[in-house]
Protein backbone atom coordinates (compact mmCIF):
# COMPACT_ATOMS: atom_id res chain seq x y z
CA UNK A 1 0.00 0.00 0.00
CA UNK A 2 0.94 3.63 -0.50
CA UNK A 3 -0.29 6.57 1.54
CA UNK A 4 -0.67 9.46 -0.88
CA UNK A 5 -1.07 12.84 0.81
CA UNK A 6 -2.08 16.01 -1.02
CA UNK A 7 -1.28 19.37 0.54
CA UNK A 8 -2.43 22.87 -0.33
CA UNK A 9 -0.75 26.16 0.38
CA UNK A 10 -3.15 28.58 2.04
CA UNK A 11 -1.96 31.93 3.37
CA UNK A 12 1.65 30.75 3.44
CA UNK A 13 0.77 27.57 5.35
CA UNK A 14 1.04 24.06 3.95
CA UNK A 15 -2.01 22.04 4.95
CA UNK A 16 -2.60 18.33 4.25
CA UNK A 17 -6.12 18.07 2.83
CA UNK A 18 -6.39 14.67 1.13
CA UNK A 19 -5.21 11.29 2.36
CA UNK A 20 -5.51 8.33 -0.02
CA UNK A 21 -4.51 4.78 0.77
CA UNK A 22 -3.67 3.28 -2.61
CA UNK A 23 -3.16 -0.40 -3.41
CA UNK A 24 -0.92 0.17 -6.42
CA UNK A 25 1.41 2.75 -7.94
CA UNK A 26 0.10 2.76 -11.50
CA UNK A 27 -1.68 5.04 -13.94
CA UNK A 28 -5.12 3.49 -13.39
CA UNK A 29 -4.93 3.91 -9.61
CA UNK A 30 -3.71 7.51 -9.82
CA UNK A 31 -6.38 8.37 -12.40
CA UNK A 32 -9.09 6.93 -10.13
CA UNK A 33 -7.70 9.00 -7.24
CA UNK A 34 -7.72 12.24 -9.28
CA UNK A 35 -11.21 11.51 -10.63
CA UNK A 36 -12.52 11.04 -7.10
CA UNK A 37 -10.85 14.25 -5.90
CA UNK A 38 -12.32 16.19 -8.83
CA UNK A 39 -15.73 14.68 -8.11
CA UNK A 40 -15.57 15.82 -4.47
CA UNK A 41 -13.92 19.19 -5.15
CA UNK A 42 -14.79 20.12 -8.75
CA UNK A 43 -14.07 23.86 -8.44
CA UNK A 44 -10.41 23.39 -7.57
CA UNK A 45 -8.04 24.74 -10.20
CA UNK A 46 -4.46 24.50 -8.96
CA UNK A 47 -1.85 26.80 -10.49
CA UNK A 48 1.14 24.66 -9.54
CA UNK A 49 1.54 21.04 -8.52
CA UNK A 50 4.72 19.78 -6.88
CA UNK A 51 5.23 16.04 -6.95
CA UNK A 52 7.76 13.27 -6.77
CA UNK A 53 9.29 11.85 -9.93
CA UNK A 54 6.98 8.90 -10.41
CA UNK A 55 6.13 8.66 -14.11
CA UNK A 56 2.58 7.31 -13.67
CA UNK A 57 1.40 10.16 -11.43
CA UNK A 58 3.19 12.72 -13.62
CA UNK A 59 1.30 11.46 -16.69
CA UNK A 60 -2.06 11.49 -14.91
CA UNK A 61 -1.59 15.00 -13.53
CA UNK A 62 -0.35 16.45 -16.82
CA UNK A 63 -3.40 14.97 -18.60
CA UNK A 64 -5.88 15.97 -15.88
CA UNK A 65 -4.48 19.49 -15.44
CA UNK A 66 -2.94 20.44 -18.82
CA UNK A 67 -2.56 24.14 -17.95
CA UNK A 68 -0.96 23.61 -14.54
CA UNK A 69 2.75 24.06 -13.92
CA UNK A 70 4.19 20.75 -12.68
CA UNK A 71 7.42 20.80 -10.73
CA UNK A 72 9.45 18.12 -9.04
CA UNK A 73 10.06 18.08 -5.31
CA UNK A 74 13.72 18.68 -4.41
CA UNK A 75 13.55 16.23 -1.50
CA UNK A 76 12.35 13.48 -3.84
CA UNK A 77 15.02 14.39 -6.40
CA UNK A 78 17.74 13.96 -3.77
CA UNK A 79 16.12 10.73 -2.62
CA UNK A 80 16.06 9.44 -6.21
CA UNK A 81 19.72 10.33 -6.75
CA UNK A 82 20.65 8.53 -3.52
CA UNK A 83 18.72 5.41 -4.60
CA UNK A 84 20.58 5.46 -7.93
CA UNK A 85 23.90 5.66 -6.09
CA UNK A 86 22.94 2.52 -4.20
CA UNK A 87 21.61 0.74 -7.31
CA UNK A 88 24.79 1.51 -9.27
CA UNK A 89 27.02 0.34 -6.41
CA UNK A 90 28.41 3.84 -5.78
CA UNK A 91 27.31 4.34 -2.18
CA UNK A 92 30.72 3.47 -0.73
CA UNK A 93 32.48 5.85 -3.13
CA UNK A 94 29.97 8.56 -2.20
CA UNK A 95 30.71 8.04 1.51
CA UNK A 96 34.50 7.84 1.18
CA UNK A 97 35.38 10.22 -1.67
CA UNK A 98 34.66 13.86 -0.82
CA UNK A 99 35.19 15.02 -4.42
CA UNK A 100 32.76 12.42 -5.74
CA UNK A 101 30.17 13.36 -3.11
CA UNK A 102 30.62 17.04 -3.93
CA UNK A 103 29.99 16.27 -7.61
CA UNK A 104 26.77 14.45 -6.73
CA UNK A 105 25.62 17.43 -4.64
CA UNK A 106 26.40 19.73 -7.56
CA UNK A 107 24.23 17.61 -9.85
CA UNK A 108 21.25 17.97 -7.50
CA UNK A 109 21.85 21.71 -7.16
CA UNK A 110 21.63 22.24 -10.93
CA UNK A 111 17.85 22.57 -10.58
CA UNK A 112 18.41 26.01 -9.05
CA UNK A 113 20.53 27.30 -11.94
CA UNK A 114 19.16 29.08 -15.01
CA UNK A 115 19.49 26.71 -18.01
CA UNK A 116 21.82 29.14 -19.83
CA UNK A 117 24.30 28.96 -16.93
CA UNK A 118 24.32 25.23 -16.18
CA UNK A 119 27.52 24.25 -18.03
CA UNK A 120 29.62 27.08 -16.60
CA UNK A 121 28.23 26.64 -13.10
CA UNK A 122 28.80 22.89 -13.03
CA UNK A 123 32.37 23.09 -14.33
CA UNK A 124 33.41 25.90 -11.93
Amino acid sequence: YQLYVIHVVHREHVIPVVFCLLRRKNTTTYQEMINKILELAPARNPETIMLDFEKAVLNVLSNSFPHVSLSGCYFHLRQSIHRQLQTQGLQKQYEENIDFAHGIHKIAALVFIHPDNIINTFTD
